[in-house]
């Protein structure tokens, strides 16, 4: 019988799901504790339930990577870990803060290339403008924004709120456009001008899930 050797992430993430298995925090809470999104972190306990430990591994954990750039075999490795969620102009502007220099286009390439990217379909190069809203609250728009707004080297994401028929915002400085960050903007919104009839956003994985729940709040995504 071999040995599994975990990294310190992996002995974290064991810890976490463990405590899901145990009934004793729900997998929302674990996604936060490991920093991973929710889709993410449902797959990874799914892994576990199936394979025990060896889930928790990466399956190129050992092996000799046959990919002749040395230096694509990290950064895959590095999106793996910690921004399969992540498109890849977003993952790219990460990874080029931890260390990893590369084009979004060849990024792309390389994750299409491993399967961990499906290509986009292409829009169609016509769009009828849409009018404004007449009422405030009747839509708002949000979106995040990755950048060195400090001007500290060091990337931040801008989360804006824009009501579509005035133009009243409200915004949100974070490490990163999470679950978290997100609900805590909405919170304030919500706070300050009530509820909104609809909330239009772009096509991200945070702003997706598998789950559907009719009924409960109209979100438009793009």
């Amino acid at each position: 019988m071999g040995v599994l050797m975990m990294n310190r992430q992996e002995r974290q993430r064991k810890a976490e799901l463990e405590m899901v298995r145990q009934r004793r925090i729900s997998l929302v809470q674990a996604s936060q504790q490991c920093e991973l999104s929710y889709r993410q972190t449902l797959r990874i306990y799914q892994r576990y339930e199936e394979k025990g430990d060896a889930g928790l591994i990466h399956g190129n954990r050992g092996r000799v990577s046959s990919r002749k750039n040395p230096h694509q075999a990290l950064i895959i490795n590095r999106y793996i870990e910690r921004y399969e969620d992540f498109g890849p102009t977003l993952a790219s502007e990460y990874l080029e803060r931890d260390g990893f220099h590369v084009d979004h286009e060849t990024l792309r390439k390389w994750l299409i290339k491993e399967g961990l990217w499906k290509k986009q379909r292409k829009r169609s190069p016509y769009r009828r403008k849409r009018e404004r809203k007449a009422q405030f609250g009747e839509l708002i728009q949000m979106d995040g924004s990755i950048h060195d707004w400090l001007g500290t080297g060091k990337h931040h994401c801008l989360l804006n709120m824009v009501d579509d028929a005035t133009s009243t915002s409200l915004s949100t400085l974070a490490s990163g456009e999470t679950t978290r960050v997100v609900f805590e903007c909405f919170k304030k919104w919500l706070e300050k001008y009530g509820i909104p009839l609809a909330i239009y956003v772009d096509l991200k994985n945070v702003y997706v899930s598998n789950k559907r729940h009719p009924g409960f709040c109209h979100f438009e995504v793009a």
